[in-house]
């Protein structure tokens, strides 16, 4: 028998012989399934102690995302975590009202007023605005 051969038949019994237990695969089929119904949920925020709504869009985003636990932190104290954990300067971020509904949101940026400003929930019902367009609504007023 030459090296090919005895190669081969190496490859073939390592194959078909099981290193392995042969373990249940769970099933991920969706069918028979009812779909999920999410609530506004009133929630502490760990930080602040203030109380800010987990609400049902951002349990379907968790959901969707494969997030099991809960926000702990409102979404102020969210963007001063995070730029904290970027090294950044806290201080950086500007509290600004939102030119929609009015209410204070923190921001990671400075605003520049060329561009409204919105909170997280009212930025979902406005398109992005690109830079270009930006420019020749100032240059027009």
């Amino acid at each position: 028998m030459g090296y090919t051969t005895q190669f081969c038949a190496f490859i073939a019994e390592r194959k078909n012989a099981r290193r392995w237990p042969d373990f249940p695969r769970a099933s991920c089929s969706m069918e028979g399934s009812r779909p999920m119904s999410f609530t506004d949920k009133a929630l502490t925020c760990r930080d602040c102690a203030t109380e800010f709504c987990f609400s049902a869009a951002e349990q379907e985003f968790f959901s969707v995302k494969g997030l099991v636990n809960e926000p702990k932190r409102c979404p102020n104290c969210r963007v001063l975590f995070r730029l904290k954990k970027e090294g950044k300067d806290p201080s950086s971020a500007m509290t600004v009202e939102c030119a929609d509904c009015g209410v204070s949101t923190v921001v990671p940026f400075k605003p520049k007023g060329l561009r409204p400003v919105y909170c997280g929930a009212c930025l979902t019902n406005h398109p992005r605005i690109p830079a270009a367009d930006t420019r020749q609504l100032v240059s027009a007023s």
